[in-house]
């Protein structure tokens, strides 16, 4: 079953799916939800979606929970009433066949932050209209009193970040807050994930921090793909560094798992294990003979595979890409540019920019340091405003060519970023550790959760097949041994 067109567009579309599929959407909406019960009333601009919206808001006023499969014996029993409407029954038919198949939108994709939001844009629009339609009866009726009674009663659909919560009573209120406590919308196995942990959620800010050539790309792009493969929608900024076809070489080794240049020897080592000897680590690799670069039959055959296996689809798209050289693309054009596919029903999770430092600041600010706080200050407006996951990075500073483990010192130019960032992940790397291929993340600042800038987790990975984090594994200091030494807790990535 395919649906592509609905009188109402593809807002009404998405936003009364989600109140068949979300208690979180649905619950909101409900609190601003005629109480008529008339299903040919509500905010919605058209009788179908209007039909929809009812039916799900009457569920969740009855038993507190998303219609999901439920709505359809209750549309069964609307449309037994009314089959003299035959284009909305046939519509609503449709439309819920459609959502119920996962076409219009996927339960675990909805960000319900963003579609509260939209609701209560959406909905001003419609009241909107439907009161200038009702004022023009008034004009041309010449009854100015009317006119004037209809403006002062007008009042916009209050939802989202215009609304006010009744902290005691709006109990819908709660539940989302209740519900959105940080889940983490990109998951890693193992030790990585652990150091993660829920700090990659929708509306966090993540930033990398490390020297010059310490691999920060690659960390950001391994982000984006991992999140992309578990199916959030996820944008891709390259500002500067790379041209977008660099960029897009690095992702496409990614994807094979093939590097583009054939290395010395022929061979790619690729990290399984990571194992510590008297505190030391130690890598476990097997090894990838490579006798030819990648090659397009190669690559087609890997996208293909994906699109197959991982993201299940087609037509979906779960990683935008685009590149700009540096200092010519503002905070401010990124907005616009995430708002515009917000708009045409593309809803990023993550958005991440690579990277911060070369962001275009805004026009009239003078001081350096202001004007690279503008600059953080503006990317977490769009985690926020967009709800979504942003993440980029930023050089250390010289201090940090030679430290052992990055902290808080270590950020360089404004510390006012460590104000803004909801976490700041360290890349460090000695010159032993840089030789066998093995990096320490650690977390210079992280807000909202317990964490000591001296817990690392250690990762290896290959920078050739655009893949920084293969393994990984925390350092234990072992119980039985009043020295240094230390044993390690290994778990594969």
């Amino acid at each position: 079953m395919h649906v592509e067109t609905f009188n109402g567009g593809d807002t009404e579309r998405l936003l009364s799916a989600s109140m068949i599929l979300s208690r979180t959407v649905v619950g909101r909406i409900a609190d601003r939800w005629p109480a008529s019960g008339n299903a040919r009333e509500g905010l919605f601009g058209s009788p179908w979606a209007n039909v929809v919206g009812t039916l799900a808001v009457r569920h969740y006023r009855q038993v507190g929970k998303a219609a999901r499969r439920g709505i359809v014996s209750m549309f069964t029993s609307w449309a037994e009433r009314h089959k003299g409407d035959t284009e909305t029954v046939e519509l609503v038919d449709r439309f819920l066949g459609a959502v119920l198949d996962e076409q219009v939108v996927k339960p675990n994709e909805i960000n319900s932050a963003y579609l509260i939001d939209l609701a209560g844009k959406h909905f001003t629009k419609v009241a909107g209209r439907r009161l200038s339609e009702r004022l023009l009866e008034a004009v041309q009726a010449d009854r100015p009193e009317q006119v004037e009674e209809m403006v002062n009663l007008f009042r916009p659909v209050t939802l989202g970040e215009d609304e006010d919560i009744d902290f005691f009573h709006n109990e819908a209120a709660h539940l989302e807050a209740f519900n959105d406590a940080q889940q983490s919308i990109i998951a890693y196995p193992g030790a990585a994930g652990k150091f993660m942990g829920n700090a990659l959620a929708h509306e966090q800010f993540i930033s990398f921090c490390g020297p010059e050539k310490r691999g920060k790309t690659f960390f950001m792009l391994d982000m984006a793909f991992v999140a992309a493969l578990q199916r959030r929608r996820t944008a891709f900024f390259e500002i500067g560094d790379l041209s977008r076809n660099q960029i897009m070489r690095r992702f496409q080794a990614r994807v094979a798992q093939w590097p583009h240049r054939v290395p010395k020897g022929g061979i790619v080592k690729i990290p399984t294990k990571i194992t510590f000897a008297d505190g030391d680590p130690a890598i476990a690799c097997r090894e990838l003979a490579v006798t030819e670069p990648l090659t397009w039959k190669r690559l087609r055959r890997a996208l293909r595979a994906v699109r197959r296996d991982e993201i299940r689809s087609e037509d979906d798209e779960y990683l935008k890409i685009r590149a700009y050289p540096a200092g010519t693309i503002s905070v401010g054009r990124i907005q616009e540019i995430v708002h515009r596919w917000q708009r045409d029903g593309w809803v990023p999770d993550v958005v991440v920019i690579d990277y911060a430092d070369l962001i275009l600041p805004p026009a009239g600010i003078r001081e350096q340091r202001d004007r690279i706080n503008a600059v953080w200050e503006g990317l977490r407006a769009l985690s926020l405003a967009s709800h979504c996951l942003v993440v980029t990075a930023t050089q250390a500073n010289r201090e940090s060519y030679d430290a052992h483990l990055l902290r808080m010192k270590h950020s360089s130019e404004d510390k006012r970023k460590l104000s803004h960032v909801t976490g700041m992940i360290g890349l460090n790397c000695t010159s032993q550790e840089k030789q066998i291929g093995v990096m320490r993340l650690n977390w210079m600042a992280l807000r909202e959760d317990d964490y000591s800038d001296e817990r690392c987790v250690y990762v290896a990975g290959s920078l050739p097949l655009a893949s920084p984090i293969m393994t990984s594994a925390w350092r234990k200091a072992a119980k039985t041994k009043a020295n240094d030494d230390e044993t390690a807790t290994e778990e594969k990535s």
